[in-house]
Protein backbone atom coordinates (compact mmCIF):
# COMPACT_ATOMS: atom_id res chain seq x y z
CA UNK A 1 0.00 0.00 0.00
CA UNK A 2 1.16 3.53 -0.67
CA UNK A 3 1.50 6.07 2.14
CA UNK A 4 -1.35 8.46 2.75
CA UNK A 5 -1.07 12.07 1.66
CA UNK A 6 -0.16 12.98 5.24
CA UNK A 7 3.16 11.20 4.64
CA UNK A 8 3.86 13.00 1.38
CA UNK A 9 5.26 16.22 2.76
CA UNK A 10 7.13 18.22 0.16
CA UNK A 11 5.58 16.42 -2.81
CA UNK A 12 1.91 17.21 -2.31
CA UNK A 13 0.01 17.47 -5.55
CA UNK A 14 -1.26 20.94 -4.67
CA UNK A 15 2.32 22.19 -4.45
CA UNK A 16 3.03 21.33 -8.07
CA UNK A 17 2.05 23.67 -10.86
CA UNK A 18 -0.36 21.66 -13.09
CA UNK A 19 1.47 20.34 -16.12
CA UNK A 20 4.96 21.07 -14.74
CA UNK A 21 7.68 18.47 -14.50
CA UNK A 22 8.21 16.74 -11.14
CA UNK A 23 11.33 14.95 -12.31
CA UNK A 24 13.95 15.38 -9.54
CA UNK A 25 16.67 15.41 -12.20
CA UNK A 26 15.24 18.65 -13.54
CA UNK A 27 14.59 17.31 -17.00
CA UNK A 28 13.01 19.96 -19.16
CA UNK A 29 9.82 18.18 -20.05
CA UNK A 30 7.07 19.87 -21.97
CA UNK A 31 3.88 20.70 -20.06
CA UNK A 32 1.44 17.86 -20.13
CA UNK A 33 -1.41 18.56 -22.51
CA UNK A 34 -4.81 18.48 -20.89
CA UNK A 35 -5.94 16.12 -23.65
CA UNK A 36 -4.06 13.23 -22.06
CA UNK A 37 -5.72 13.89 -18.71
CA UNK A 38 -9.07 13.75 -20.48
CA UNK A 39 -8.10 10.47 -22.16
CA UNK A 40 -7.06 8.95 -18.84
CA UNK A 41 -10.29 10.08 -17.16
CA UNK A 42 -12.33 8.74 -20.09
CA UNK A 43 -10.74 5.30 -19.75
CA UNK A 44 -11.35 5.35 -15.98
CA UNK A 45 -15.02 6.21 -16.49
CA UNK A 46 -16.00 4.20 -19.56
CA UNK A 47 -14.46 0.78 -18.85
CA UNK A 48 -16.22 0.20 -15.50
CA UNK A 49 -19.71 1.13 -16.74
CA UNK A 50 -19.61 -0.18 -20.32
CA UNK A 51 -22.16 -2.96 -20.27
CA UNK A 52 -25.34 -4.41 -21.72
CA UNK A 53 -27.51 -1.42 -20.75
CA UNK A 54 -25.32 0.66 -23.08
CA UNK A 55 -25.41 -1.58 -26.16
CA UNK A 56 -26.96 -4.97 -26.74
CA UNK A 57 -23.83 -7.12 -26.47
CA UNK A 58 -22.55 -9.42 -23.70
CA UNK A 59 -21.16 -7.59 -20.66
CA UNK A 60 -17.52 -8.36 -21.40
CA UNK A 61 -17.76 -7.65 -25.11
CA UNK A 62 -17.96 -3.86 -25.09
CA UNK A 63 -14.82 -3.66 -22.96
CA UNK A 64 -13.11 -6.07 -25.35
CA UNK A 65 -14.01 -3.89 -28.33
CA UNK A 66 -12.44 -0.89 -26.58
CA UNK A 67 -9.04 -2.60 -26.25
CA UNK A 68 -7.80 -1.67 -29.76
CA UNK A 69 -8.62 2.00 -29.15
CA UNK A 70 -6.71 1.98 -25.84
CA UNK A 71 -3.78 0.17 -27.45
CA UNK A 72 -3.77 2.55 -30.43
CA UNK A 73 -3.63 5.59 -28.16
CA UNK A 74 -1.08 4.30 -25.69
CA UNK A 75 1.43 2.23 -27.66
CA UNK A 76 2.97 5.20 -29.54
CA UNK A 77 3.41 6.92 -26.18
CA UNK A 78 5.03 3.78 -24.77
CA UNK A 79 7.48 3.57 -27.67
CA UNK A 80 8.35 7.25 -27.29
CA UNK A 81 9.07 6.83 -23.59
CA UNK A 82 11.16 3.72 -24.23
CA UNK A 83 13.26 5.49 -26.89
CA UNK A 84 13.65 8.95 -25.37
CA UNK A 85 14.02 7.85 -21.75
CA UNK A 86 13.13 10.18 -18.90
CA UNK A 87 11.62 9.13 -15.61
CA UNK A 88 9.34 6.61 -17.31
CA UNK A 89 12.01 5.28 -19.64
CA UNK A 90 13.06 2.21 -17.69
CA UNK A 91 9.59 0.78 -16.98
CA UNK A 92 8.54 1.69 -20.53
CA UNK A 93 11.41 -0.34 -21.98
CA UNK A 94 10.55 -3.34 -19.82
CA UNK A 95 6.88 -3.05 -20.80
CA UNK A 96 7.76 -2.85 -24.48
CA UNK A 97 10.09 -5.84 -24.18
CA UNK A 98 7.37 -7.88 -22.48
CA UNK A 99 4.81 -6.99 -25.13
CA UNK A 100 7.27 -7.86 -27.91
CA UNK A 101 8.00 -11.23 -26.29
CA UNK A 102 4.26 -11.80 -25.94
CA UNK A 103 4.07 -11.19 -29.69
CA UNK A 104 6.61 -13.96 -30.22
CA UNK A 105 4.55 -16.24 -27.95
CA UNK A 106 1.44 -15.34 -29.96
CA UNK A 107 3.09 -16.26 -33.25
CA UNK A 108 4.32 -19.59 -31.83
CA UNK A 109 1.05 -20.43 -30.06
CA UNK A 110 -0.94 -23.55 -31.05
CA UNK A 111 -3.81 -21.21 -31.99
CA UNK A 112 -2.26 -17.88 -33.09
CA UNK A 113 -5.59 -16.25 -33.99
CA UNK A 114 -7.08 -17.03 -30.58
CA UNK A 115 -3.81 -15.97 -28.95
CA UNK A 116 -4.05 -12.56 -30.62
CA UNK A 117 -7.73 -11.77 -30.07
CA UNK A 118 -8.38 -13.84 -26.97
CA UNK A 119 -10.96 -16.56 -26.51
CA UNK A 120 -14.58 -15.45 -26.84
CA UNK A 121 -16.07 -14.43 -23.45
CA UNK A 122 -12.55 -14.19 -21.97
CA UNK A 123 -10.63 -11.82 -24.22
CA UNK A 124 -7.26 -12.49 -22.60
CA UNK A 125 -5.24 -12.44 -25.82
CA UNK A 126 -2.28 -10.35 -26.94
CA UNK A 127 -4.70 -7.51 -27.54
CA UNK A 128 -5.46 -7.32 -23.81
CA UNK A 129 -1.75 -7.29 -22.93
CA UNK A 130 -1.23 -4.48 -25.44
CA UNK A 131 -4.08 -2.50 -23.91
CA UNK A 132 -2.71 -3.03 -20.39
CA UNK A 133 0.73 -1.61 -21.14
CA UNK A 134 -0.87 1.11 -23.29
CA UNK A 135 -3.15 2.11 -20.42
CA UNK A 136 -0.08 2.40 -18.19
CA UNK A 137 1.56 4.64 -20.80
CA UNK A 138 -1.56 6.80 -21.05
CA UNK A 139 -1.56 7.24 -17.28
CA UNK A 140 2.14 8.08 -17.19
CA UNK A 141 1.74 10.53 -20.08
CA UNK A 142 -1.12 12.27 -18.27
CA UNK A 143 1.22 12.62 -15.29
CA UNK A 144 0.77 13.63 -11.70
CA UNK A 145 -1.73 16.37 -12.58
CA UNK A 146 -4.15 13.60 -13.58
CA UNK A 147 -4.00 11.87 -10.19
CA UNK A 148 -6.91 13.67 -8.59
CA UNK A 149 -9.33 13.52 -11.57
CA UNK A 150 -8.48 9.90 -12.40
CA UNK A 151 -8.85 8.79 -8.78
CA UNK A 152 -12.17 10.63 -8.58
CA UNK A 153 -13.36 9.05 -11.83
CA UNK A 154 -12.45 5.57 -10.60
CA UNK A 155 -14.13 6.17 -7.25
CA UNK A 156 -17.31 7.38 -8.94
CA UNK A 157 -17.31 4.41 -11.33
CA UNK A 158 -16.86 2.02 -8.39
CA UNK A 159 -19.68 3.71 -6.48
CA UNK A 160 -22.01 3.50 -9.48
CA UNK A 161 -21.27 -0.22 -9.89
CA UNK A 162 -21.74 -0.72 -6.16
CA UNK A 163 -25.08 1.10 -6.13
CA UNK A 164 -26.34 -1.00 -9.04
CA UNK A 165 -25.07 -4.17 -7.34
CA UNK A 166 -26.90 -3.39 -4.09
CA UNK A 167 -30.07 -2.33 -5.89
CA UNK A 168 -30.12 -5.47 -8.06
CA UNK A 169 -30.36 -7.60 -4.92
CA UNK A 170 -33.52 -5.75 -3.89
CA UNK A 171 -35.17 -4.95 -7.24
CA UNK A 172 -35.42 -6.98 -10.44
CA UNK A 173 -33.10 -5.23 -12.91
CA UNK A 174 -32.86 -8.11 -15.38
CA UNK A 175 -34.60 -6.00 -18.03
CA UNK A 176 -31.53 -3.76 -17.96
CA UNK A 177 -29.10 -6.66 -18.25
CA UNK A 178 -28.24 -6.62 -14.53
CA UNK A 179 -29.18 -9.60 -12.39
CA UNK A 180 -27.41 -11.49 -9.56
CA UNK A 181 -25.41 -14.54 -10.59
CA UNK A 182 -25.82 -17.47 -8.23
CA UNK A 183 -27.13 -15.09 -5.57
CA UNK A 184 -24.08 -12.82 -5.91
CA UNK A 185 -24.20 -9.19 -7.06
CA UNK A 186 -22.59 -8.42 -10.42
CA UNK A 187 -22.97 -4.67 -11.02
CA UNK A 188 -22.28 -3.77 -14.64
CA UNK A 189 -19.84 -6.68 -15.05
CA UNK A 190 -22.24 -9.61 -15.40
CA UNK A 191 -20.05 -11.66 -13.08
CA UNK A 192 -19.40 -11.15 -9.35
CA UNK A 193 -15.73 -12.10 -9.73
CA UNK A 194 -14.90 -9.18 -12.01
CA UNK A 195 -17.00 -6.77 -9.97
CA UNK A 196 -15.07 -7.73 -6.85
CA UNK A 197 -11.73 -7.03 -8.57
CA UNK A 198 -12.84 -3.48 -9.32
CA UNK A 199 -14.42 -2.84 -5.91
CA UNK A 200 -11.32 -3.99 -4.03
CA UNK A 201 -9.43 -1.11 -5.57
CA UNK A 202 -12.37 1.22 -5.03
CA UNK A 203 -12.34 0.44 -1.32
CA UNK A 204 -8.79 1.71 -1.03
CA UNK A 205 -9.59 4.90 -2.93
CA UNK A 206 -12.43 5.60 -0.49
CA UNK A 207 -10.30 4.78 2.56
CA UNK A 208 -7.47 6.95 1.30
CA UNK A 209 -9.70 9.99 0.95
CA UNK A 210 -11.51 9.36 4.20
CA UNK A 211 -8.21 9.15 6.06
CA UNK A 212 -6.51 12.10 4.37
CA UNK A 213 -6.34 15.29 6.40
CA UNK A 214 -7.16 18.58 4.74
CA UNK A 215 -8.34 16.98 1.52
CA UNK A 216 -12.07 17.50 1.90
CA UNK A 217 -12.50 13.75 1.79
CA UNK A 218 -14.93 13.57 4.71
CA UNK A 219 -17.79 14.87 2.66
CA UNK A 220 -20.96 12.86 2.75
CA UNK A 221 -20.58 11.75 -0.86
CA UNK A 222 -17.27 10.01 -0.13
CA UNK A 223 -18.68 8.39 3.01
CA UNK A 224 -21.71 7.16 1.04
CA UNK A 225 -19.47 5.85 -1.74
CA UNK A 226 -17.30 3.96 0.76
CA UNK A 227 -20.34 2.38 2.44
CA UNK A 228 -21.82 1.34 -0.90
CA UNK A 229 -18.54 -0.14 -2.15
CA UNK A 230 -18.04 -2.13 1.07
CA UNK A 231 -21.65 -3.37 0.92
CA UNK A 232 -21.32 -4.41 -2.72
CA UNK A 233 -18.04 -6.17 -1.95
CA UNK A 234 -19.89 -8.21 0.66
CA UNK A 235 -22.77 -8.91 -1.73
CA UNK A 236 -20.40 -9.97 -4.53
CA UNK A 237 -19.57 -13.03 -2.44
CA UNK A 238 -15.86 -12.68 -3.17
CA UNK A 239 -13.68 -14.09 -0.43
CA UNK A 240 -10.49 -12.61 -1.81
CA UNK A 241 -11.98 -9.10 -2.08
CA UNK A 242 -13.45 -9.31 1.43
CA UNK A 243 -10.20 -10.48 3.02
CA UNK A 244 -8.19 -7.85 1.18
CA UNK A 245 -10.82 -5.27 2.12
CA UNK A 246 -10.29 -6.06 5.79
CA UNK A 247 -6.53 -5.73 5.37
CA UNK A 248 -6.97 -2.46 3.47
CA UNK A 249 -9.19 -1.09 6.23
CA UNK A 250 -6.61 -2.01 8.88
CA UNK A 251 -3.79 -0.35 6.92
CA UNK A 252 -5.92 2.73 6.21
CA UNK A 253 -6.84 3.08 9.89
CA UNK A 254 -3.18 2.72 10.84
CA UNK A 255 -2.04 5.34 8.32
CA UNK A 256 -4.83 7.86 8.84
CA UNK A 257 -4.64 10.76 11.28
CA UNK A 258 -6.42 10.15 14.57
CA UNK A 259 -9.41 12.20 13.47
CA UNK A 260 -9.94 10.03 10.39
CA UNK A 261 -9.45 6.56 11.86
CA UNK A 262 -12.92 6.26 13.32
CA UNK A 263 -14.49 7.35 10.03
CA UNK A 264 -12.57 4.77 8.00
CA UNK A 265 -13.48 1.98 10.41
CA UNK A 266 -17.12 3.07 10.61
CA UNK A 267 -17.50 3.20 6.83
CA UNK A 268 -16.10 -0.30 6.33
CA UNK A 269 -18.02 -1.90 9.19
CA UNK A 270 -21.18 -0.03 8.21
CA UNK A 271 -20.84 -1.17 4.60
CA UNK A 272 -20.40 -4.81 5.54
CA UNK A 273 -23.39 -4.52 7.88
CA UNK A 274 -25.47 -2.97 5.09
CA UNK A 275 -24.52 -5.81 2.78
CA UNK A 276 -25.52 -8.35 5.43
CA UNK A 277 -28.88 -6.61 5.91
CA UNK A 278 -29.58 -6.58 2.18
CA UNK A 279 -28.64 -10.26 2.04
CA UNK A 280 -31.07 -11.03 4.82
CA UNK A 281 -33.87 -9.35 2.88
CA UNK A 282 -32.99 -10.75 -0.56
CA UNK A 283 -33.72 -14.49 -0.76
CA UNK A 284 -30.95 -16.68 -2.12
CA UNK A 285 -28.19 -14.09 -1.84
CA UNK A 286 -24.69 -15.28 -1.01
CA UNK A 287 -22.23 -12.93 0.70
CA UNK A 288 -18.49 -12.90 1.07
CA UNK A 289 -18.84 -13.48 4.81
CA UNK A 290 -20.95 -16.58 4.12
CA UNK A 291 -18.30 -17.97 1.81
CA UNK A 292 -15.33 -17.09 4.00
CA UNK A 293 -16.90 -19.07 6.84
CA UNK A 294 -16.84 -22.20 4.67
CA UNK A 295 -13.21 -21.98 3.55
CA UNK A 296 -11.48 -25.33 3.52
CA UNK A 297 -8.80 -26.91 1.36
CA UNK A 298 -11.39 -29.17 -0.24
CA UNK A 299 -13.80 -26.32 -0.94
CA UNK A 300 -14.97 -26.17 -4.53
CA UNK A 301 -13.73 -22.61 -4.89
CA UNK A 302 -10.14 -23.38 -3.86
CA UNK A 303 -9.35 -26.93 -4.94
CA UNK A 304 -9.94 -26.27 -8.68
CA UNK A 305 -7.60 -23.29 -8.51
CA UNK A 306 -4.85 -25.29 -6.85
CA UNK A 307 -5.28 -28.00 -9.45
CA UNK A 308 -5.29 -25.51 -12.31
CA UNK A 309 -2.12 -23.85 -11.02
CA UNK A 310 -0.40 -27.23 -10.79
CA UNK A 311 -1.53 -28.13 -14.31
CA UNK A 312 -0.36 -24.74 -15.58
CA UNK A 313 3.11 -25.15 -14.13
CA UNK A 314 3.31 -28.67 -15.52
CA UNK A 315 2.36 -27.41 -18.99
CA UNK A 316 5.43 -25.16 -19.07
CA UNK A 317 7.75 -28.13 -19.16
CA UNK A 318 7.06 -28.57 -22.87
CA UNK A 319 7.10 -24.83 -23.73
CA UNK A 320 9.15 -23.14 -20.99
CA UNK A 321 10.48 -20.08 -22.82
CA UNK A 322 7.50 -18.66 -24.72
CA UNK A 323 4.61 -20.58 -23.17
CA UNK A 324 1.34 -21.37 -24.90
CA UNK A 325 0.52 -17.89 -26.11
CA UNK A 326 -1.90 -15.40 -24.58
CA UNK A 327 -5.23 -17.02 -23.84
CA UNK A 328 -3.59 -20.45 -24.08
CA UNK A 329 -4.51 -21.75 -20.63
CA UNK A 330 -7.23 -24.02 -22.00
CA UNK A 331 -4.87 -25.61 -24.51
CA UNK A 332 -2.14 -25.92 -21.88
CA UNK A 333 -4.14 -27.37 -18.99
CA UNK A 334 -7.02 -29.22 -20.66
CA UNK A 335 -5.21 -32.49 -21.49
CA UNK A 336 -3.67 -32.45 -17.98
CA UNK A 337 -6.96 -32.00 -16.17
CA UNK A 338 -7.19 -34.08 -13.01
CA UNK A 339 -10.12 -36.03 -11.60
CA UNK A 340 -10.10 -33.81 -8.51
CA UNK A 341 -10.61 -30.65 -10.56
CA UNK A 342 -13.29 -32.32 -12.69
CA UNK A 343 -15.20 -33.40 -9.59
CA UNK A 344 -14.95 -30.04 -7.84
CA UNK A 345 -15.59 -27.72 -10.78
CA UNK A 346 -17.79 -29.97 -12.91
CA UNK A 347 -16.71 -32.45 -15.59
CA UNK A 348 -17.64 -30.18 -18.49
CA UNK A 349 -16.80 -26.80 -16.90
CA UNK A 350 -13.25 -25.66 -17.55
CA UNK A 351 -11.15 -22.64 -16.64
CA UNK A 352 -10.19 -20.60 -19.70
CA UNK A 353 -7.91 -18.55 -17.43
CA UNK A 354 -5.39 -19.68 -14.82
CA UNK A 355 -7.20 -17.63 -12.11
CA UNK A 356 -3.92 -16.04 -11.10
CA UNK A 357 -2.43 -13.08 -12.96
CA UNK A 358 1.17 -14.26 -12.71
CA UNK A 359 0.40 -17.90 -13.52
CA UNK A 360 -1.61 -16.69 -16.50
CA UNK A 361 1.32 -14.56 -17.69
CA UNK A 362 3.69 -17.52 -17.25
CA UNK A 363 1.42 -19.83 -19.26
CA UNK A 364 0.90 -17.16 -21.91
CA UNK A 365 4.49 -15.95 -22.36
CA UNK A 366 6.71 -18.51 -20.62
CA UNK A 367 9.28 -17.91 -17.93
CA UNK A 368 10.98 -15.25 -20.06
CA UNK A 369 7.73 -13.34 -20.43
CA UNK A 370 7.00 -13.65 -16.71
CA UNK A 371 10.44 -12.24 -15.87
CA UNK A 372 9.92 -9.30 -18.25
CA UNK A 373 6.46 -8.60 -16.82
CA UNK A 374 7.79 -8.65 -13.25
CA UNK A 375 10.62 -6.32 -14.25
CA UNK A 376 8.12 -3.85 -15.72
CA UNK A 377 5.89 -3.94 -12.64
CA UNK A 378 8.84 -3.63 -10.27
CA UNK A 379 10.31 -0.60 -12.04
CA UNK A 380 6.89 1.04 -12.43
CA UNK A 381 6.07 0.56 -8.74
CA UNK A 382 9.52 1.84 -7.75
CA UNK A 383 8.95 4.98 -9.84
CA UNK A 384 5.50 5.45 -8.26
CA UNK A 385 6.90 5.10 -4.75
CA UNK A 386 9.61 7.65 -5.48
CA UNK A 387 7.15 10.24 -6.76
CA UNK A 388 4.40 9.59 -4.18
CA UNK A 389 1.78 11.27 -6.29
CA UNK A 390 -0.85 10.11 -3.81
CA UNK A 391 -4.63 9.87 -4.23
CA UNK A 392 -4.50 6.14 -3.48
CA UNK A 393 -3.83 5.08 -7.07
CA UNK A 394 -0.94 2.78 -6.25
CA UNK A 395 -3.10 1.09 -3.63
CA UNK A 396 -5.92 0.76 -6.16
CA UNK A 397 -3.62 -1.08 -8.56
CA UNK A 398 -2.22 -3.26 -5.77
CA UNK A 399 -5.64 -4.38 -4.51
CA UNK A 400 -6.96 -5.10 -8.00
CA UNK A 401 -3.87 -7.22 -8.62
CA UNK A 402 -4.32 -8.85 -5.21
CA UNK A 403 -7.80 -10.12 -6.11
CA UNK A 404 -6.47 -11.16 -9.53
CA UNK A 405 -4.13 -13.60 -7.79
CA UNK A 406 -7.13 -15.90 -7.32
CA UNK A 407 -9.43 -14.69 -10.10
CA UNK A 408 -9.25 -14.28 -13.91
CA UNK A 409 -7.96 -11.23 -15.72
CA UNK A 410 -10.68 -9.15 -17.35
CA UNK A 411 -10.63 -6.59 -20.20
CA UNK A 412 -12.69 -4.21 -18.07
CA UNK A 413 -10.48 -4.31 -14.97
CA UNK A 414 -6.82 -5.07 -15.80
CA UNK A 415 -6.33 -1.92 -17.93
CA UNK A 416 -7.73 0.19 -15.07
CA UNK A 417 -5.11 -1.13 -12.67
CA UNK A 418 -2.39 -0.36 -15.22
CA UNK A 419 -3.82 3.12 -15.80
CA UNK A 420 -3.77 3.84 -12.06
CA UNK A 421 -0.19 2.59 -11.81
CA UNK A 422 0.82 4.80 -14.72
CA UNK A 423 -0.72 7.93 -13.22
CA UNK A 424 0.86 7.07 -9.85
CA UNK A 425 4.24 7.02 -11.59
CA UNK A 426 3.85 10.79 -11.95
CA UNK A 427 7.05 11.27 -13.95
CA UNK A 428 7.99 13.60 -16.74
CA UNK A 429 7.30 11.61 -19.88
CA UNK A 430 8.82 13.36 -22.88
CA UNK A 431 6.51 14.78 -25.49
CA UNK A 432 6.88 14.06 -29.20
CA UNK A 433 8.02 17.07 -31.21
CA UNK A 434 8.92 15.49 -34.55
CA UNK A 435 6.07 15.82 -37.02
CA UNK A 436 6.60 12.36 -38.45
CA UNK A 437 6.51 10.71 -35.03
CA UNK A 438 3.44 12.68 -34.02
CA UNK A 439 1.78 11.77 -37.30
CA UNK A 440 2.48 8.08 -36.74
CA UNK A 441 0.96 8.35 -33.27
CA UNK A 442 -2.18 9.95 -34.66
CA UNK A 443 -2.49 7.31 -37.38
CA UNK A 444 -2.04 4.43 -34.93
CA UNK A 445 -4.55 5.97 -32.54
CA UNK A 446 -7.14 6.45 -35.28
CA UNK A 447 -6.53 2.91 -36.53
CA UNK A 448 -7.12 1.52 -33.06
CA UNK A 449 -10.33 3.51 -32.71
CA UNK A 450 -11.47 2.28 -36.14
CA UNK A 451 -10.88 -1.35 -35.14
CA UNK A 452 -12.88 -0.78 -31.95
CA UNK A 453 -15.80 0.65 -33.93
CA UNK A 454 -15.57 -2.24 -36.39
CA UNK A 455 -15.66 -4.87 -33.63
CA UNK A 456 -18.49 -3.16 -31.79
CA UNK A 457 -20.66 -2.80 -34.89
CA UNK A 458 -20.13 -6.44 -35.86
CA UNK A 459 -20.86 -7.73 -32.34
CA UNK A 460 -24.05 -5.66 -32.12
CA UNK A 461 -25.11 -7.02 -35.51
CA UNK A 462 -24.39 -10.60 -34.43
CA UNK A 463 -26.30 -10.18 -31.19
CA UNK A 464 -29.26 -8.58 -32.97
CA UNK A 465 -29.28 -11.44 -35.49
CA UNK A 466 -29.27 -13.93 -32.64
CA UNK A 467 -32.16 -12.18 -30.89
CA UNK A 468 -34.07 -11.92 -34.16
CA UNK A 469 -33.36 -15.55 -35.15
CA UNK A 470 -31.97 -14.43 -38.52
CA UNK A 471 -29.32 -16.79 -39.92
CA UNK A 472 -28.61 -14.55 -42.91
CA UNK A 473 -27.86 -11.53 -40.73
CA UNK A 474 -25.77 -13.71 -38.42
CA UNK A 475 -23.70 -14.98 -41.35
CA UNK A 476 -23.09 -11.40 -42.51
CA UNK A 477 -22.01 -10.37 -38.99
CA UNK A 478 -19.80 -13.45 -38.60
CA UNK A 479 -17.91 -12.55 -41.78
CA UNK A 480 -17.18 -9.10 -40.33
CA UNK A 481 -15.74 -10.44 -37.08
CA UNK A 482 -12.31 -12.00 -36.41
CA UNK A 483 -12.20 -15.75 -37.15
CA UNK A 484 -13.28 -16.88 -33.68
CA UNK A 485 -15.55 -19.78 -32.80
CA UNK A 486 -18.59 -18.06 -31.33
CA UNK A 487 -19.88 -16.32 -34.48
CA UNK A 488 -19.91 -19.63 -36.35
CA UNK A 489 -21.57 -21.33 -33.38
CA UNK A 490 -24.33 -18.70 -33.33
CA UNK A 491 -24.95 -19.18 -37.05
CA UNK A 492 -25.08 -22.94 -36.54
CA UNK A 493 -27.63 -22.59 -33.76
CA UNK A 494 -29.90 -20.37 -35.84
CA UNK A 495 -29.64 -22.56 -38.94
CA UNK A 496 -30.36 -25.65 -36.84
CA UNK A 497 -33.47 -24.00 -35.38
CA UNK A 498 -34.74 -23.36 -38.90
CA UNK A 499 -33.96 -26.91 -39.92
CA UNK A 500 -35.83 -28.36 -36.94
CA UNK A 501 -38.89 -26.15 -37.30
CA UNK A 502 -39.05 -26.69 -41.08
CA UNK A 503 -38.05 -30.37 -40.84
CA UNK A 504 -35.30 -29.72 -43.37
CA UNK A 505 -32.39 -32.20 -43.11
CA UNK A 506 -30.32 -30.06 -45.47
CA UNK A 507 -30.46 -27.11 -43.07
CA UNK A 508 -29.47 -29.33 -40.17
CA UNK A 509 -26.47 -30.57 -42.15
CA UNK A 510 -25.53 -26.96 -42.80
CA UNK A 511 -25.76 -26.25 -39.07
CA UNK A 512 -23.42 -29.12 -38.31
CA UNK A 513 -20.96 -27.65 -40.82
CA UNK A 514 -21.02 -24.32 -38.98
CA UNK A 515 -20.46 -26.07 -35.63
CA UNK A 516 -17.55 -28.01 -37.11
CA UNK A 517 -16.06 -24.75 -38.33
CA UNK A 518 -16.46 -23.29 -34.83
CA UNK A 519 -14.67 -26.26 -33.28
CA UNK A 520 -11.86 -25.98 -35.82
CA UNK A 521 -11.33 -22.31 -34.93
CA UNK A 522 -10.88 -23.09 -31.24
CA UNK A 523 -9.79 -26.74 -31.27
CA UNK A 524 -8.58 -26.68 -27.65
CA UNK A 525 -12.13 -26.06 -26.39
CA UNK A 526 -13.61 -29.53 -25.78
CA UNK A 527 -17.11 -28.12 -25.46
CA UNK A 528 -17.06 -27.16 -29.14
CA UNK A 529 -16.39 -30.76 -30.18
CA UNK A 530 -19.11 -32.08 -27.89
CA UNK A 531 -21.49 -29.58 -29.49
CA UNK A 532 -20.64 -31.08 -32.87
CA UNK A 533 -20.86 -34.69 -31.72
CA UNK A 534 -24.41 -34.45 -30.37
CA UNK A 535 -26.09 -33.42 -33.64
CA UNK A 536 -23.97 -35.90 -35.58
CA UNK A 537 -25.17 -38.66 -33.30
CA UNK A 538 -28.81 -37.58 -33.58
CA UNK A 539 -28.70 -37.35 -37.39
CA UNK A 540 -27.35 -40.87 -37.87
CA UNK A 541 -23.59 -40.34 -38.20
CA UNK A 542 -22.22 -42.45 -35.34
CA UNK A 543 -18.68 -42.80 -36.66
CA UNK A 544 -18.27 -39.04 -37.07
CA UNK A 545 -19.90 -38.49 -33.66
CA UNK A 546 -17.44 -40.81 -31.92
CA UNK A 547 -14.56 -39.05 -33.66
CA UNK A 548 -15.81 -35.71 -32.32
CA UNK A 549 -16.25 -37.14 -28.82
CA UNK A 550 -12.69 -38.47 -28.95
CA UNK A 551 -11.47 -35.01 -29.93
CA UNK A 552 -13.27 -33.53 -26.93
CA UNK A 553 -11.66 -36.08 -24.62
CA UNK A 554 -8.23 -35.14 -25.95
CA UNK A 555 -8.54 -31.72 -24.31
CA UNK A 556 -10.72 -32.80 -21.39
CA UNK A 557 -10.23 -36.44 -20.45
CA UNK A 558 -13.05 -36.12 -17.89
CA UNK A 559 -15.78 -34.68 -20.11
CA UNK A 560 -18.97 -36.38 -18.99
CA UNK A 561 -20.73 -35.51 -22.25
CA UNK A 562 -18.01 -37.14 -24.32
CA UNK A 563 -17.59 -40.19 -22.09
CA UNK A 564 -21.34 -40.82 -22.05
CA UNK A 565 -21.42 -40.43 -25.84
CA UNK A 566 -18.69 -43.06 -26.31
CA UNK A 567 -20.56 -45.48 -24.04
CA UNK A 568 -23.91 -44.77 -25.68
CA UNK A 569 -22.76 -45.19 -29.30
CA UNK A 570 -20.22 -47.93 -28.68
CA UNK A 571 -19.36 -50.27 -31.53
CA UNK A 572 -21.80 -48.56 -33.89
CA UNK A 573 -19.41 -45.63 -34.03
CA UNK A 574 -16.24 -47.67 -34.18
CA UNK A 575 -15.46 -47.55 -30.45
CA UNK A 576 -13.61 -50.65 -29.27
CA UNK A 577 -14.82 -52.67 -26.26
CA UNK A 578 -11.76 -51.50 -24.30
CA UNK A 579 -12.52 -47.88 -25.17
CA UNK A 580 -16.13 -48.23 -24.04
CA UNK A 581 -15.08 -49.98 -20.82
CA UNK A 582 -12.54 -47.22 -20.04
CA UNK A 583 -15.17 -44.54 -20.65
CA UNK A 584 -17.67 -46.33 -18.43
CA UNK A 585 -15.05 -46.63 -15.67
CA UNK A 586 -14.27 -42.92 -15.83
CA UNK A 587 -17.96 -42.14 -15.54
CA UNK A 588 -18.14 -44.17 -12.34
CA UNK A 589 -15.19 -42.21 -10.93
CA UNK A 590 -16.99 -38.95 -11.67
CA UNK A 591 -20.17 -39.99 -9.88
Amino acid sequence: MEPSSADNSGVALTAVRPGASTDPQGAAAAPRPGAWILVAVAVAVVLPVASAPVVAVPTWALRWTLLPAIAGLGLPVLVTAAVRGGGAGRPARWALAWLAWAGVATALAPQPVVAFWGQYRAGTGWLLLAAVVAAWAIGARAGGAAARPVATALLVACAVNAAVAVLSELVDLSAFGVAPYGGRAVGFYGNPVYLSELLAGGLWLAFHRLGSSGSGSRERAVVAAGVLIAAATELSGSRAALVLGVLAAVVAVWQAPKAGRAIVAAVFVGGIALGACVSAIAPGSLTGTDRVSTIAVADAGIAPRLGTWQESVASLRSRPLWGWGPGGTLAATGPRRSLTVARQEGPDIMFADAHDAFVEVAVATGVVGLALCLAWLATAVAAARRRRVGEGLLGFAALVLGVSLTEPLHPGVAPLAALALGVATGVAMPSVRARVARGVGVVVGLAGAAVSVWLLAALVALNNADLGASPGAAISAAHRLPPLAEPDAVVGRLVAFQGITQRDPHRIAQAIGWWEAAAAREPADPGRWADVAGPLEETGHPVEAVAAYRRALKDNPWSKRALAGIVRIGAAGGATPAEVAAARYRLTLLS
